[in-house]
């Protein structure tokens, strides 16, 4: 093979390779093709809407692909175009249809924004009140009470001149009020035209009516009338003194006056001693006259004595018995205490196990509960008895452990930690007894009843103290314990069927 014969198969051979070539680099990309899902780009601004007013306009929005979907990739889920309702503001009126009503409100046009004066005023189709000035403006029209009334100029009302003060009578005048107005007249002992009064004088005219053994004195709008000496009475009447009435006879303030033609006597009074002029207290207590009950206190009194029964006595202090404190549960003994009573008095015993003076009592947690052992294992915090079992004691699950503190009285359940102080407090507590083997113990706080809505023991919710550890997924988890290392103390949630020891809460008892 020779000449254009072999230079053809050259070139040929030549480009079968570089075809070879590029099948197999094809191939290969094709092989190392990446899936891309697709993704929404974001939304577009919303259009305009469709209506300028009223409530049937529309406007819409778009979002692109970014990226498509390529490589076998799945493809973008839902709509890239949206719609919703929208309308603009009515002026004036309220939103109808696709434009707005304009009734009662003095504008025409689609959005009611076209001002059309109507004269309300002068076609008496305003609502002012019959006292009121109507004031005809651009659509609309205003209302203003007459003078002398008050009000919106919708509901008047008339102005009470002479109530408010607002008159101009004279200070010895008589103010009536009319409507929207008022008149003067001067009153009694007074003339005048109302706004201008001056005084009569009765003493001068003999106007008078006072008793001829008295003497007239005028005053402002009136007069006076005074018994001459030696008489008594209103002016009007006069008749002799009586000294006791008039207070110018000399008994003493513990004696009573009594009136004579001319003079009087003087007597002391009941509890008094003397003469009449002078009077002493007379002591009944010392001198043992009074009434008083043997469990009563005499006290002396101006003219007479008291009598008050002494304390643990009821009575009127004539006649007193004994009070039963007890029965009446008016004792001040402790609630864990029994109450006897005495003569005029109790005494307090404070009932077993606890012991004190009675007024104060008080006991051992242990003693208070001697089913939860060992006794060494109780702590107490706040008047609140904790205990954690020792390793020896058998764990249970949470419902079991729950019954278990239950069961021991005292509202007893499992540990309540809703304060840093009290985590604080079995974080120490634990170090101690059994958190020396033992690193996880059931408290009183789980969410079985509705999921993330934890609830303590005695129904209180979680709060705003916690002290998770994890905020993990807990669908079958439900019930939480302290969970604790040498240097920390958290809370994990853990199945309420697993096994763990737990810390029972009681009532500290005092």
């Amino acid at each position: 093979m020779t000449g254009p014969q072999a230079n053809y198969f050259i070139v040929t051979a030549a480009l079968l390779i570089l075809l070879a070539g590029e099948s197999a680099a094809w191939r290969r990309r094709r092989r190392t093709c990446s899936a891309v899902n697709c993704q929404w780009g974001p939304w577009t601004s919303w259009s305009s809407c469709t209506t300028q007013c009223g409530s049937l306009g529309t406007r819409t929005r778009t979002r692109p692909y970014s990226p498509a979907a390529s490589c076998g990739g799945a493809p973008c889920s839902g709509s890239n175009f949206e719609t919703e309702e929208c309308n603009r503001f009515c002026p004036n009126g309220t939103p109808s249809g696709a434009g707005c009503d304009c009734s009662g409100t003095g504008f025409t046009g689609t959005c009611c924004d076209i001002a059309a004066d109507v004269d309300e005023c002068a076609l008496g189709t305003d609502t002012c009140h019959d006292q009121a000035t109507c004031a005809n403006t651009p659509g609309s029209y205003t209302c203003d009470c007459n003078s002398g009334y008050t009000g919106n100029g919708n509901s008047c009302t008339d102005e009470d001149e002479c109530a408010l003060g607002t008159d101009t009578c004279d200070e010895n005048a008589i103010c009536n009020n009319t409507p929207g107005d008022y008149t003067c007249t001067c009153g009694d002992g007074f003339n005048g035209d109302g706004y201008t009064c001056t005084d009569d004088d009765e003493c001068t005219l003999g106007t008078h009516d006072c008793h001829e053994a008295a003497t007239c004195s005028n005053t402002p709008g009136g007069f006076a009338c005074a018994c001459d000496p030696g008489y008594n009475g209103d002016g009007n009447t006069c008749t002799d003194d009586d000294e006791c009435a008039l207070g110018t006879d000399t008994c003493d303030d513990d004696a009573t006056c009594v009136n004579a033609a001319g003079s009087y006597t003087c007597d002391c009074n009941p509890g008094y001693r003397g003469d009449g002029n002078t009077c002493d207290d007379i002591n009944e207590c010392d001198e043992g006259t009074d009434t008083c009950d043997d469990d009563a206190t005499c006290t002396n009194t101006p003219g007479s004595y008291t009598c008050e029964c002494s304390n643990g006595f009821n009575g009127d202090g004539n006649t007193c018995t004994d009070i039963d404190e007890c029965a009446e549960g008016t004792d001040t003994c402790h609630e864990q205490a029994t109450c006897t009573n005495t003569p005029g008095g109790y005494s307090c015993a404070c009932d077993h196990p606890y012991t004190g003076d009675g007024y104060s009592c008080s006991a051992s947690c242990s003693d208070l509960y001697p089913g939860l052992r060992p006794a060494r294992n109780f702590g107490k915090f706040r008047n609140q008895c904790f205990w954690s079992p020792s390793h020896r004691t058998r764990k249970l699950n949470y419902t079991k452990a729950r019954q278990e503190c239950g069961s021991h009285g005292g509202a007893g359940a499992l540990a309540m930690i809703k304060d840093v102080e009290t985590q604080n407090f079995l974080r120490n507590h634990l170090k101690r007894t059994s958190g020396k083997t033992q690193k996880s113990f059931w408290i009183g706080l789980d969410d079985l009843n509705d999921e993330h809505d934890f609830k303590w023991n005695d129904g209180t919710l979680l709060g705003g103290y916690d002290k998770f550890r994890s905020n993990a997924p807990h669908k079958i988890r439900d019930c939480v314990v302290l969970w604790r290392t040498r240097k920390v103390a958290r809370w994990e949630i853990k199945n309420c069927g697993s096994t763990f020891p737990y810390i029972c809460q009681l009532d500290g008892g005092s």
